[in-house]
């Protein structure tokens, strides 16, 4: 006889509608209850308002159950989104442009990540907080912390650009800048190809106003952008450039589309027990390209560094000159110990190229990046049409009506941490810009004493370690981003942290100081090696590469059991290491497969990342990085907000759209912003004095030729990286950023 079927549990009853949830709950502010009171009075309406709104109640009674056992009640705390993709998606948004024709507000609820997702219409009397108290009764206030809202008006003319509300004193200001730089970039495009004769006296060839418009001519930006490579041991950085913005571009698209909009089969989109996207190999470089960041990174830091030495190297009074001698380039230059005032001389020096230093890096990259986030905060919003949501363009620009002063001042990752900072993608400009008041102290220690400049680099990279370790240990730092809460805490305190991300830029600043010192040597050592046993040498170069090559792949497949399965397969342990080291192997590779190009080895992938091809789109990399996340917010917030069905297909149709569009719009900041503004940085301080005594100094060792050129000199000696053979690479550090 068969064994009875013992019945499924009986699921909770059926709430009543949403409006009436609201009047019923003594939580709900007055006015809140006032208004859905007057919407149940008008049968119509109360009807639409229902019809328009998602399925809240019967969403909360399928997940109230499995989110008390699972995350409010469980013990592991750990088990997060990842338990739910058991589940079927619970997305019920509604009809958000409906809720504005009946004349309602729109909330959006975001329960949880990727699997639940609701949308109510509601009185505009009800904010945020009313609508999370209504939901969630007081034993899931662990997770009423968690969940995100959005409220507001739909106003579906707002699809058709700057056509609804009046527009603010901010964005009437931003469209008169950008009309303004139009007009500088046209008035003096007309000026340069027609004007050469026009001499006016308040107006001259050779006066300053002419000088500082000619920054915005497109004719001389555009011959600065179609310029070609400059070559060298470091022709290949412009390709790595170019390649890290690509990898950016591809990671932003999986992460904003993912995290923002949202999929209807999160299991096809995310590992869940070996399938799903990211459990295959397209998925696993699509999430591991946001290493790209680290890219450029590690090219900054080497930049710096090796542009700070070289002019430390011709400014510096030094006993010892540098010439082809070993023990000089083993050793360094050192000062004497017996010259208290060489001492105190070169102490003035480098105090004064710090301080200029740090205030031409500042001037260079700032207004390009204030440009932008006026534009951003004031007018990317008025070209947003999606319905209000806890996450997008409408939240980042709010945050950065309210905090654009901790992005012009490069504190914004410390004030702030990723999820509430404005810009969200501008961390990386702070990380950057506080790393480098390292630069100008490091470096002198490193040009007078190699070793122990590397010493401390060391340390500071060992120290960052210990940190990360530590703090990936105790507060549970996982890179799945479906594992709750350990990818949060890993992305609020790890992804954007300058200490946390320290190492990636000082290994480039080791490779610099070991290049400075012994690049050379390096080389005629390789080629006296090549010369004597040249297959042994090609072996030696195949293996490097290959070391280079295992690096990347480790880093960048190596945690497919933990991002291919649901929640993550990782000890705690293992996760903390890959947290700690993951990122500094994926530059060590880097600086192992440039050093080998440097030496001019390398074959065809010389050859490829040498290509004259690169020098355009590597110039372009500081400007795609400023405007491609407003494209992407910009788009996605004009879709409607609705999730979409993951495909490979989507991903790269998306990736495609978003790459065009932040190209052409790089092209056009390009040419009314960074370069006119860099023009002018460079305008300025090309016509600052010397430092003291270089005139004497020239005049020393250059006699009368010296004296002849002193004029010249002057314009060349504006402390940091403006002699000729260096202008190219201070641009390349610029477009590294």
């Amino acid at each position: 006889m068969a064994a009875p079927v013992t019945p499924p549990a009986p699921l909770p009853q059926l709430p009543p509608p949403f409006l009436q949830t609201l009047v019923k709950n003594p939580n709900v502010s007055a006015a809140c209850v006032a208004g859905a009171n007057a919407v149940l009075q008008n049968t119509r309406l109360a009807r639409q308002a229902e019809f328009f709104s998602g399925r809240v109640t019967e969403g909360l009674s399928l997940i109230l159950p499995p989110v008390l056992k699972k995350v409010v009640l469980a013990p592991d705390k750990r088990v997060g989104m990842g338990e739910f993709l058991h589940e079927a998606p619970l997305w019920s948004l509604g009809v958000p442009d409906s809720c504005g024709y009946i004349g309602l507000n729109y909330c959006r609820i975001e329960v949880i990540p990727v699997f639940a997702k609701w949308g109510v219409c509601v009185p505009s009397e009800c904010t945020s907080e009313d609508i999370k108290t209504a939901i969630f009764p007081p034993i899931t206030q662990q997770l009423a912390d968690r969940v995100k809202t959005a409220c507001g008006a739909m106003t579906a003319d707002k699809a058709l650009f700057f056509t609804v509300e009046p527009i603010s004193v901010a964005a009437w200001s931003a469209l008169m800048l950008v009309l303004l730089l139009l007009l500088l970039a046209l008035g003096a495009t007309i000026v340069d190809a027609y004007g050469r004769e026009w001499n006016p006296r308040i107006f001259k060839k050779d006066g300053a106003l002419r000088r500082v418009l000619m920054c915005f001519s497109l004719s001389g930006n555009y011959q600065s952008l179609m310029a070609p490579p400059r070559g060298g041991p470091f022709a290949s950085f412009e390709a790595v450039r170019t390649l890290g913005m690509c990898m950016i571009l591809l990671g932003h698209t999986l992460f904003f589309n993912l995290t923002v909009v949202g999929v209807t089969n999160p299991r096809e989109s995310l590992g869940f027990y070996g399938r799903g996207f990211l459990a295959t190999m397209p998925g696993l470089i699509a999430d591991g390209s946001l290493l790209g960041v680290d890219t450029f990174l590690v090219l900054a830091g080497f930049l710096a560094f090796f542009l700070f030495l070289k002019e430390l190297g011709k400014r510096m009074t030094s006993p010892h000159s540098r010439k082809g001698s070993d023990a000089g380039a083993a050793a360094g230059p050192t000062l004497k110990s017996t010259s208290t005032s060489t001492s105190a001389k070169n102490g003035r020096k480098l105090c004064q190229m710090a301080l200029v230093s740090y205030v031409r890096r500042y001037l260079r990259l700032t207004p390009a990046y204030a440009v932008m986030l006026l534009i951003f905060t004031a007018l990317a919003p008025l070209m947003s049409s999606a319905p209000p949501s806890p996450t997008g363009i409408m939240v980042e620009a709010q945050q950065c009506s309210e905090k654009w002063w901790q992005n012009l001042l490069y504190i914004n990752n410390i004030l702030s941490n990723p999820y509430t900072m404005c810009y969200q993608a501008s961390w990386f400009l702070a990380v950057v810009q506080q790393l480098f008041l390292l630069v100008p102290w490091v470096s002198a220690l490193a040009f007078w004493r190699p070793k122990w400049g590397l010493a401390l680099v060391m340390g500071l990279c060992l120290a960052s370690y210990m940190y990360t370790f530590r703090e990936a240990q105790r507060e549970g730092w996982r890179i799945n981003s479906i594992d709750r809460p350990g990818f949060p805490k890993f992305f609020a305190d790890f992804y954007a942290s300058t200490f946390t991300r320290m190492p990636t830029f000082l290994i480039g600043g080791m490779a610099a100081i070991v290049w400075y010192h012994w690049g050379e040597r390096m080389g005629k050592y390789w080629a006296v090696k090549e010369g004597k046993e040249g297959r042994r040498v090609s072996v030696q170069v195949v293996v490097v590469m290959a070391v280079a090559m295992v690096l990347f792949a480790l880093t960048m497949f190596g945690p497919y059991r933990e991002l291919g399965w649901a929640p993550g397969s990782w000890s705690q342990t293992t996760s903390s290491m890959y947290i700690t080291l993951s990122f500094s192997g994926w530059v060590m590779g880097l600086v192992l497969l440039c050093g080998v190009l440097a030496l001019g080895r390398g074959g065809w992938i010389k050859k490829f990342l040498e290509l004259p091809f690169w020098a355009v789109p590597s110039r372009l990399t500081y400007s795609t990085y400023l405007v491609h996340p407003m494209v992407i917010l910009t788009v996605i917030g004009s879709d409607g907000g609705q999730p979409f069905h993951f495909s490979m297909l989507h991903v790269f149709n998306a990736f495609v759209g978003y790459s065009t569009l932040s190209a052409i719009s790089a092209v056009v900041f390009f040419f009314l912003v960074e370069a006119p503004f860099g023009e002018m940085e460079r305008l300025l301080f090309s016509r600052l004095p010397p430092p003291s005594s270089s005139s004497q100094v020239l005049v020393k060792i250059k006699g009368i030729e010296g004296v002849e050129n002193r004029e010249q000199e002057k314009n060349e000696e504006a402390m940091v990286v403006i002699s000729p053979e260096a202008v190219g690479e201070e641009r390349m550090e610029e477009r590294v950023g």
